[in-house]
């Protein structure tokens, strides 16, 4: 199991040093396990990339870290790269608007969003 970026970047470097560039499926690959790290950062229990939108449901142990709801809720609706409505009450989540013209691009974009606000973090 990958726990941080630093590890994904290892490992991309490794394999491109073995095999030379990787396909568009492995670059897919890895960007989805980099999103998946980022959003574990911010509680996220689940997440669901589907056209423009990326949607986070948090863990129910989000509600008993303060720094959840005076820090981390705060900084991604004050953001202003990317529209973040709240999508469920019951079971707390947002949902990002993605910007880009591929997947690819909203994957990217995806992860710089959240890199932001976690560097402020």
């Amino acid at each position: 199991n990958f726990s941080s970026i630093e590890q994904i970047e290892n490992l991309k470097h490794e394999l491109r040093d073995r095999f030379g560039a990787a396909p568009a499926e492995v670059k897919n690959f890895f960007d989805a396990i980099e999103l998946k790290i980022l959003t574990s950062q911010l509680y996220a229990e689940r997440i669901i990339l589907k056209d423009n939108f990326l949607k986070i449901f948090f863990d129910e142990s989000a509600k008993d870290d303060n720094s959840f709801f005076d820090e981390i809720i705060p900084k991604l609706m004050q953001q202003k790269i990317a529209k973040i409505n709240f999508i469920n009450r019951e079971n707390l989540a947002i949902q990002i608007a993605l910007l880009g013209d591929n997947r690819e691009d909203k994957m990217s974009f995806a992860k710089k969003l959240l890199q932001h606000v976690l560097a402020n973090n």
